[in-house]
């Protein structure tokens, strides 16, 4: 092959043998015979001692051409040597010219699909290219690849190996990152008087690395002495640390009272000090300090307290960590089961708070066929490139035979409530993997009875309440039977309460619950508005069509369904009539009616959209758009969304909606443009399908148009704006329609709360089953009244939000006469008179009920005033308004206060 004549060799010319004669030399310069100058820099003139150290250096720097002659580094003037101070440290001068650093993320070339970095390092770029030195013991740093490229964006290519930078270093962070463990950096030393700023030529000993020098050779931190005595720090490990010491922190270790773990520091500076006590609570449940037979947790902190961060940094301690001296970690693998639409946000919070390349993430959210989730399966569990698996529970259901292939070591369940049924295939599918420690996080745990209540417990830890006939026996029947309101004997009072004690004891010890009162310091005000609208008299005549329609009465004692079916078509009445023109019941009942009014045909209702709730709503968004205040309206129902789209459109309002068609990478979207774009006013969500992991905090009005049978799905979907992060005091509000079946379900759901405030919050005040369920006729009566609630209440305020008896007497009322409650004559046998004093102890009973959950709310009534009501936005629409709102309700939580 033909080749280029080699060119023939020229020594290197001396530096002496240059032409001095320059007109800018100054005074000093022609007086030292030793110095000359070259341009507008002042040179030393080399000596044979400066010569001959250089050789040295050459023959150890691989990459340096033997038997060129570095020249001495120039001394440089004043001027520059102002210059050059001002520079920051990660730009340098150099002999080739300007130095930058960046540390990176390499690994090796390969033509796998999945690539994942292999290890840190950093880059060198001067103006003739670019050096990647990595890792490759502790703090010392091999040079592996040249480019001669001076770029950092993108993909970097050094030969065998490609980089990827993270961020620009200074000079100084890349010495502490090559400085030994016990020294400190050099960077803290002071500069050494009368030596050049550049570089003076290495000698034969080894330095660690020469002060003002920017050598790219770095020696074995072993051969280093350190530069001043180390600074040594005793750390101190507590359980539970004061909230002013973070890095004090640490987990017990089992077998050793000396030895702790840490939590790494980038997880323990994000945590607060709610949260760290939740990490030492499911730490000891899972490495089962707390009951060794027992691995289960349930973490049932209310929404917003930042669950996924607490399982994230369980779930990295014990990956890296063992909590058995010379042990290995117990995690190997993990696995989290979601909603579809939460996959990507555990993703991003993986992201956010580690490193993306410190652990290995394969989340199944992707558009791939269904044998490319298999493989992916297997190969997470043949593999050691992943660690965490994230996937949907309906992908659990279709890949369980490949999952039941994988040694899986942790389970987490996000939104665990959706286990609640014993039916529940993918409860069975969970449980057959027999994975021993599962973390089942959820805001929710009861929502209709304690039968959900054991599956959700027997799940996470089986066994611990017996099998479900001991458990019937020995918690559920006596617990069921003392909080029944004719319950009068007092035996059975005295048991049920004992047992729902023990229940409680027992759940304890793997069940964390705390409230947003751990973090109110954090949160700004929030204040609970509930709006009672007085129905038109087009509401008010479709009510009463239904009720006396031939088919009413047949429904009513028809199945469940039925019913069920009748108890929409009076919801949709209570939201918007128009709702009602499609509805096949309805259509029936109109087809049966006694009389048919042309105006309530079902063909005629199509244009009513007006109706109590519109009636406030309208001026409600007027007011926040006046004040530039986003808000976020909530239903349960899609029609009702695609009506209050037509009502934002006529408005000239901008607005976005979220329901359960939007796809999981469009709702990221939707969130992300509502939370920072001015343009938008109106964010409409599904309660059911937005109601979960959403984080709106863009918005500082939250209206929910609509209520669910399930109180705590409400709650989810109220929660989506009073998170950690929002920055202005937030109003949610809550309409009803006085008197019809809209406000008797939200009375309904006041003994659903009571009931889960009682096993996880532990209050004893909790009245359950306050309300006849068999009395549905109840839920269909309308009752022309400004609030059946205040009449339930049976209060005496004047309707100005001034305290009320009734919210003393349920502060220093205790449940004596509950407990105490009239004995049972021993023949077993009631009198007339002692039923009598029954009923009126229900009542009674029923009452209290009521006033306890609504006991913090003032009351007003529009007619009376509203001068005390703390929205003054709401305040003036109330005397605006002409009768569309018969009461009102208000709670202010003040931030720092329950």
């Amino acid at each position: 092959m033909y080749r280029k004549p080699n060119a023939p060799f020229r020594p290197p010319r001396p530096i002496g043998s240059r032409e001095s004669g320059s007109n800018n030399l100054n005074s000093e310069t022609s007086a030292n015979p030793d110095v000359i100058a070259s341009g507008n820099r002042v040179l030393p003139t080399p000596t044979t001692e400066n010569t001959n150290t250089s050789f040295p250096v050459q023959a150890r720097v691989k990459r340096l051409k033997v038997g060129l002659v570095r020249r001495p580094a120039p001394v440089a003037p004043a001027a520059d040597l102002a210059e050059h101070e001002s520079r920051p440290s990660s730009q340098q001068d150099t002999s080739q010219g300007l130095k930058k650093y960046y540390t990176v993320q390499w690994r090796k070339r390969t033509n796998k699909k999945n690539k994942s970095w292999e290890g840190d390092g950093y880059i060198v770029v001067t103006d003739e290219g670019s050096v990647l030195k990595i890792l490759v013991k502790d703090r010392l740093y091999k040079p592996v690849g040249r480019s001669k490229k001076n770029t950092v964006e993108g993909l970097i290519l050094f030969g065998s190996y490609e980089a990827e930078v993270d961020s620009e270093a200074s000079l100084d962070e890349i010495r502490r990152l090559t400085s030994p463990d016990d020294a400190l950096a050099l960077t803290s030393s002071p500069v050494r008087e009368n030596k050049s700023l550049f570089s003076e030529p290495m000698k034969k000993h080894n330095p660690h690395l020469i002060k003002g020098q920017e050598s790219l050779l770095f020696v074995e931190p072993d051969s280093v002495e350190p530069v001043l005595e180390p600074i040594k720090e005793s750390p101190v490990s507590m359980s539970v640390p004061p909230a002013a010491d973070l890095c004090q922190f640490s987990l017990p270790m089992i077998g050793s009272t000396m030895k702790r773990l840490n939590v790494d520091e980038c997880l323990l500076a994000k945590l607060r000090e709610h949260q760290r006590e939740a990490v030492l609570f499911i730490y000891e449940c899972i490495v089962g300090i707390r009951d060794p037979n027992h691995l289960g947790a349930l973490l049932a902190d209310e929404m917003g307290l930042g669950k996924t961060l607490t399982a994230i940094t369980v779930i990295w301690t014990l990956l890296k960590q063992s909590p058995i001296p010379n042990e290995k970690p117990p995690l190997k693998k993990v696995l989290i089961c979601c909603p579809v639409t939460l996959i990507d946000n555990w993703y991003r919070e993986f992201t956010k708070w580690l490193d993306i390349n410190r652990i290995g993430i394969l989340a199944l959210n992707k558009q791939q066929t269904a044998k490319k989730d298999k493989q992916d399966i297997v190969s997470f569990g043949k593999t050691k490139v992943y660690q965490v698996l994230i996937m949907s529970y309906e992908k659990v259901m279709s890949c369980s035979q490949e999952l039941s292939s994988v040694d899986i070591d942790l389970m987490v369940c996000d939104e665990g409530h959706r286990l609640k049924s014993a039916a529940n295939k993918t409860l069975n599918t969970l449980t057959s993997f027999q994975i021993p420690r599962k973390l089942l996080l959820t805001g929710t745990p009861i929502q209709n009875d304690l039968n959900e209540y054991y599956t959700i417990i027997n799940f996470i830890n089986p066994g611990i309440l017996g099998l479900y006939p001991e458990f019937q026996k020995n918690y559920l029947r006596p617990i069921v039977k003392a909080r029944d309101k004719s319950c009068l004997h007092k035996d059975t009072l005295r048991e049920g309460k004992s047992k729902s004690n023990e229940l409680i004891a027992i759940t304890k010890s793997f069940v964390l619950r705390r409230t947003k009162d751990s973090i109110r310091n954090f949160l700004t005000d929030r204040t609970d508005v509930l709006v009672f609208c007085r129905p038109n008299s087009l509401q008010k005549r479709l009510f009463e069509l239904a009720s006396s329609s031939n088919k009413f009465t047949s429904v009513m004692g028809s199945e469940s369904t039925t019913v069920l079916s009748l108890i929409n078509v009076f919801r949709k009445i209570c939201n918007l009539p128009s709702l009602v023109v499609d509805d096949t019941l309805f259509q029936q009942l109109y087809m049966n009616a006694q009389s048919k009014p042309e105006l309530l045909n079902p063909l005629n209702l199509k244009n009513k959209v007006a109706g109590s709730k519109i009636n406030v709503l309208v001026p409600l968004l007027l007011e926040f758009k006046k004040n530039s205040e986003k808000v976020v309206l909530i239903s349960n129902f899609t029609q009702t969304l695609d009506l209050l789209e037509l009502v934002l459109s006529k408005l000239n309002m901008l607005f976005l909606r979220l329901d359960g068609t939007t796809s999981s990478n469009t709702r990221d979207q939707l969130v992300t443009k509502f939370n920072t774009s001015p343009l938008f006013d109106v964010f409409l969500l599904s309660a059911k399908a937005g109601g979960v992991g959403l984080n709106l905090i863009g918005a500082s009005r939250l209206i929910l148009f609509d209520n669910d049978w399930n109180p705590l799905i409400d709650q989810q979907a109220l929660a989506r704006i009073h998170r950690d992060g929002q920055k202005l005091p937030v109003f949610v509000y809550r309409l009803f329609t006085a008197g019809a079946i809209d406000e008797k379900i939200f009375q309904r759901q006041l003994t659903k709360i009571t009931l889960s405030d009682q096993f996880l919050d532990e209050h004893t005040d909790s009245n359950l089953n306050i309300f006849d369920y068999e009395d549905l006729r109840d839920l269909f009566t309308i009752n022309d009244s400004k609030c059946n609630t205040h009449d339930l209440l049976e209060c005496e305020c004047k309707g100005d939000g001034s305290s009320t008896a009734a919210q003393t007497e349920v502060e220093t009322d205790t449940d004596s006469d509950e407990e105490n409650g009239p004995e049972m004559p021993s023949s077993g046998f009631s009198s007339a008179l002692s039923l009598m004093e029954g009923a009126d102890t229900k009542e009674l009973t029923k009452t209290r009920a009521i006033r306890t959950a609504l006991v913090h709310f003032k009351h007003y009534d529009p007619a009376v005033g509203t001068a005390q009501i703390e929205d003054q936005l709401l305040a003036r629409l109330l005397s605006r308004t002409d009768g569309d709102i018969s009461y009102c309700f208000t709670h202010l939580q003040a931030s720092g206060t329950k």
